[in-house]
Formats: C-alpha cells, sequence, structure tokens
C-alpha cells in the first residue's frame, strides 16, 4: 500500500516544514503550490526531482503535474533505503529553463523490519536490474533521470557483446567536495579498454594504432567528390585519387555512429562525465548520420565559390556571412562546418583519451614567425633577416610594409630556401620565397601567415604531423589544421548576451539568429573573462554540446586550451586557435568575442556536406 503525504508550499517562504518519512515505505508527496499564499498557474510546466539522501547519494527523477495543478512525486524506492535527515529540491521548469525552485528537509524514521540490507555499499546486480526495467517503461528519458546511469551502459553491454562494440572513456570532473580535477587524462572503459592510439610524429614507422582497424574510425575516408552529379569519383588510394581537386572536391567522409554523453555521474569518490561511441544501434545514443567536410580550410576562387583541395592558399579577411555564402555557392547541401564539430571532439577523445590535442596530435602551426628586412633590395624573392630558424621551408608568408598583419609588399607566399647571407658587414639569412620577384626595403616585415594547405597529405589517412615545430601542419583522422593556423567558423552556433544557442537545421543556419530553429542550451558561456577551461558544460536535451563554462586550467591541465569570451551582445563561435596562439591553441580552444561582421588574417572556416 502506498503511503501518500499531502504538503502545502508557499514559494515565498525561505523555510518549510521539515516532514516525516518511514525507510522503505513506498511513498507518494502531493505537493499544493501557493505563491504568497495564491494558488500558482502550472501549465506548461514540468517539475524533476533532485533527492539527497542521508548518505549524501544523489537521485534524480521526474515528477508529473496533475490535472489539478499539483505537483507528484513518487519517490523511487532508493530515495527511502537508509534512514537519516535527506533533502528533497523541486525544480518548476518551462521547456528547458528553471523557474523556480524549493527545498524540503525529510527525517527518514529508522524502519522496524528485519533483514533491511544497508545501502552503503552499491547493490550493482540490484541496481542494473532497476535500470532496465527502468529502461523500458521510461525509453529515451530514463537514462537522463535515472541516477545509476552506468549500470544501465553495463546493463546493455552484457546483452549485446555478440552484436557490436561500445568504446567509453570516463574523466572525474570533481571530488565529492566539489574541488576540480585539473588531470587532462580520461580512463578507457568497456571495449576501449587496452586500445592503444598513437599519432605520427614525422615519417615514424613504429606507431601503433589500433583504431585504424576499428569501426567507426577505420571507416573515415577521404574521397574525390562530383559536387555536379552527387558522385563519388575515387578514394583515397584508388590509383585515380588526386589531393589537388583535379578529379572532384576532397571531402573526408564519416560514417554513421552512435553517440552518448553522460554528465554528472556519482561514483564513490567523486562526479564523472562519460562519452561512449558505439558501432551499433544503441538504445538512448544518438544516432549520427553519415556526413562529409572538407579534408582542408576552405579555399575560394575567382567565382567566390568555396573549394576544398590541396595546394592552395586558404580563405581568409572574411566574416561568417561571406564564408557562408561561399559555401551555398558550391551547391544547396553545402555550408560550413557545424554541431558535428562536437562529434569529432568525441572521436579523438575516445581515441586518445587526453585533453590535450597537442600533445597527442601534435603543436600545429601555432607559434608565431616575424623578422625585419635588414638589406634593401630590389626586383628579388628573397628577404635577409637576421634569424630564419622561424621560416621553415614551405613555411606560407607574406610580407608587409612596415608590420605584420599587413601584405603591401607579397601576399601567400611559400618559403622555398634558406641560405646563409654575408654582405657589407651585414651577416644573416636570405630566406627565398615563390611568386614574382619584389622589391624589398628596411624594416619590411616578413611574418607567417595562413598556411597552404596539403602539408599533410603524405600521411594519408593517418593522424599527426610530419614535423612537430609549431609550424607545420597537423590532420586528425583526414582532417587537417582542426587545431591551429586560422580559427573556424561554425554555423549554427549563435551567442546573446554569453548564452549559446544550437541550431541542427543547417536550412537555419543564419548569424544573429535566436527563433524556434535554435535550442537554448542550459548553461551559459564564462561572462566577461578568459582563461584555460577547466570544466565543459553539459545539456540534457543537447548532450553533445560541450562547451566551457568553468575557466581556471592552463595549458597543460584541464581542457589544455584557452577560452576568451569578453563581449556581450551578438557573437558567433570559432574553434581551433590559429598561428599564433601557441600552447593555448587545440581542439577545445573556443572564441566567443567576435560579431558575425568580424573578420581578420587569422579566421577562416571548412566546407560541410549535409545531404
Amino acid at each position: 500500500m502506498k503511503r501518500i503525504e499531502n504538503l502545502t508550499i508557499d514559494v515565498k517562504n525561505n523555510e518549510y516544514n521539515e516532514i516525516k518519512l518511514k525507510q522503505m515505505d513506498t511513498t507518494r508527496l502531493i505537493i499544493k503550490l501557493l505563491d504568497d499564499s495564491q494558488p500558482i498557474s502550472l501549465v506548461g510546466h514540468t517539475a524533476n526531482v533532485i533527492f539527497t539522501k542521508p548518505t549524501g547519494q544523489i537521485i534524480i527523477q521526474d515528477a508529473i503535474i496533475d490535472q489539478e495543478q499539483k505537483v507528484i512525486v513518487d519517490l523511487l524506492e532508493d530515495c527511502l533505503m537508509s534512514y537519516g535527515k535527506a533533502k528533497m529540491e523541486v525544480e518548476l521548469k518551462k521547456s528547458t529553463e528553471v523557474l523556480s525552485s524549493f527545498q524540503i528537509i525529510i527525517q527518514i524514521e529508522k524502519t522496524s523490519k528485519e533483514n533491511i540490507t544497508p545501502d552503503n555499499t552499491p547493490n550493482y546486480v540490484e541496481s542494473m536490474e532497476k535500470a532496465v526495467k527502468q529502461l523500458q517503461e521510461q525509453g529515451k528519458e530514463m537514462l537522463n533521470e535515472y541516477r545509476n546511469l552506468i549500470a544501465t551502459v553495463e546493463t546493455v553491454l552484457a546483452n549485446v557483446t555478440a552484436r557490436g562494440h561500445i568504446y567509453g572513456i570516463k574523466r572525474k570532473i570533481t571530488d565529492l567536495n566539489g574541488n576540480i580535477n585539473t588531470s587532462p587524462s580520461w580512463t578507457k572503459i568497456y571495449d576501449n579498454e587496452g586500445l592503444v592510439a598513437q599519432a605520427h610524429i614525422g615519417n615514424s614507422t613504429s606507431v601503433r594504432n589500433d583504431y585504424d582497424n576499428i569501426y567507426p574510425w577505420n571507416s573515415i575516408i577521404t574521397i574525390n567528390y562530383d559536387t555536379e552529379n552527387n558522385n563519388v569519383n575515387a578514394y583515397y588510394g584508388d590509383d585515380n585519387f588526386a589531393f589537388d581537386g583535379s578529379n572532384g572536391e576532397v571531402f573526408t567522409r564519416y560514417p554513421k555512429m552512435w553517440i552518448k554523453r553522460l554528465f554528472p555521474v556519482q561514483e564513490e569518490d567523486g562526479y564523472y562525465e562519460y562519452r561512449m561511441i558505439a558501432d551499433f544501434e544503441v538504445q538512448d545514443f544518438i544516432e549520427v548520420e553519415s556526413w562529409m567536410e572538407g579534408r582542408y580550410e576552405m579555399y575560394v576562387d575567382a567565382d567566390n565559390i568555396g573549394h576544398s583541395r590541396s595546394g592552395v592558399y586558404p580563405k581568409y579577411n572574411a566574416n561568417i556571412k561571406q564564408f557562408e555564402q561561399y559555401a551555398k555557392n558550391l551547391g544547396d547541401t553545402y555550408c560550413l562546418e557545424d554541431w558535428h564539430r562536437f562529434v569529432m571532439d568525441t572521436l579523438y577523445l575516445v581515441e586518445y583519451a587526453n585533453n590535450n590535442s597537442q600533445t597527442m596530435l601534435g603543436r600545429g602551426v601555432t607559434e608565431w614567425s616575424e623578422k625585419k628586412a635588414l638589406v634593401a633590395e630590389n626586383n628579388v624573392n628573397r628577404i635577409i633577416v637576421d634569424n630564419a630558424n622561424v621560416f621553415p621551408v614551405g613555411r606560407s608568408i607574406s610580407i608587409g610594409t612596415s608590420a605584420a598583419w599587413n601584405s603591401g609588399v607579397a601576399k601567400d607566399r611559400t618559403v622555398t630556401s634558406i641560405e646563409t647571407y654575408s654582405n657589407n658587414g651585414v651577416n644573416g639569412y636570405a630566406v627565398y620565397f615563390d611568386g614574382e620577384a619584389v622589391n624589398i626595403a628596411l624594416e619590411n616585415h616578413i611574418w607567417g601567415s595562413a598556411q597552404k594547405t596539403g602539408d599533410c597529405d603524405s600521411l594519408g589517412m593517418k593522424s599527426g604531423c610530419l614535423i612537430n615545430d609549431g609550424r607545420h601542419s597537423v590532420i586528425y583522422r583526414g582532417k587537417e589544421q582542426p587545431l591551429g593556423n586560422m580559427y573556424k567558423f561554425l554555423s549554427g552556433i549563435n551567442i546573446k548576451d554569453y548564452q549559446t544557442y544550437i541550431c541542427y537545421e543547417p536550412s537555419q543556419y543564419a548569424p544573429d539568429t535566436f527563433n524556434e530553429h535554435y535550442h537554448k542550451l542550459g548553461y551559459v558561456n564564462p561572462n566577461e573573462t578568459e582563461g584555460y577551461t577547466k570544466i565543459m558544460g553539459f545539456d540534457k536535451d543537447n548532450p553533445l554540446i560541450a562547451l566551457p563554462t568553468e575557466l581556471g586550467a592552463g595549458s597543460t591541465t584541464g581542457y589544455c586550451d584557452y577560452c576568451y569570451s569578453k563581449n556581450a551582445g551578438n557573437r558567433v563561435a570559432r574553434v581551433g586557435g590559429n598561428f599564433f596562439n601557441g600552447g593555448s591553441a587545440g581542439l577545445f580552444y573556443w572564441y566567443f568575442n567576435y560579431s558575425s561582421s568580424s573578420s581578420y588574417w587569422y579566421i577562416g572556416a571548412r566546407l560541410l556536406k549535409y545531404q
């Protein structure tokens, strides 16, 4: 028989009378809500309960609002397993926004029943049985509401071993006292245990990467794509495959996969984040359909059409609206890189289990390069500087008249060779570059600008870099420059006064838009601050989206990458860092400071095909 307790709560009060319940009783709480003694209308609202047991364990469950506008809470059995003082917080929501909450102290009296098993140690078999039952009853909402999410996953794994695999990682966010974990490392779990991922640095042949033979990583492939007929002309490895775009746009195709992100999950020593990738359909995992992205940063031709091809200088000094138009000029089914960026983040994290992408993959083009001319010369393809170490052969450069960040003398050139120089008392180095000859004046500045595409072509579908000095490109699974070189604009991610909105419909992508197609995240970006990210946010309605919420880590701790979030108003998102960010760049570098009209030398974009 269910015990029923009727309560009246006036939300204007700060304190409410303690209630008493009996250990192990099946209990329903019926709560009538008032606001300054007046009834509250709860039409269109939802409610959920955060129950803190006497042991400190937290249980999150749904409540319902009945026709009489009362909140009905059927306490889960685990809530009353232990005796002592407990705490129940009820949140009232409209959509995903919490409008009000109140807290009740509950004294759970010890039962006189015999042989009650205390719950100070988890009963995993019982938890798994409950999780499966709950899964059948509540479907997709279950994993967001039931306290022992991991037991559910373990149950699923036990039943589907013959069908496929779940590759997982977990990382402690805080201990039980709220102290933040700043280690960048994750622990590999489930079918991910024991797997090794190493990136190629240089031309080493001793690199081991088990994921080269595991779906979905082994099915990520670069292709030549015919954009007019929507056909694949060639795959990487075919005799007719071409990096230069002569046989079609150079895209990397990602296969269908199933992803799950859980946060926070309470364990004995703290609260964890879990990320998982499955190679088969699993209930409550998000199915991500196959999609294609440019292997390279976007190049724009003379007709203002965006392309992905090797051996060209990527487009910069354009704002996000212009980049989006360049993509559309290629065809109706093209846009800029979007929320799929977070899928790639999970692919990387599950593979390498470390937030420090520069350590795992390579530093990329992240180190600033600038020198001034020591000698004036006319009609030459060189510039004399005091030290040429910052300009390796192959580096893309521009030359400004009296400072960097302009190309008044030369634009988009490539260093072809370097020689020592000594003449008329001037000792230094001659940096030679391609293209038409120019006149060099004293104090002209050579500086490293956006790197030409194709540095990592010889790595094929491998990840890593050829030289790890901060001035050579990096690649991850067929995606060149996922970090460094230039920030990349992302479409469908709009920000208003530090609040991010996400859109999943490419036909609706538009900066400065906050309509019904854009979903408000359940957390906000850091406000008027900058620094290295400690914690990424989680919204149960948009679980794949992970943006910074708390800063204060360093270049080797937390997420190891920087976040800049200082301007209110309408903003757009940029990611990855650029060619002068140094150790602060990486896969998780986020920059929320620019408006949709902003452009600069170090901002680019990447194509994405969404149909």
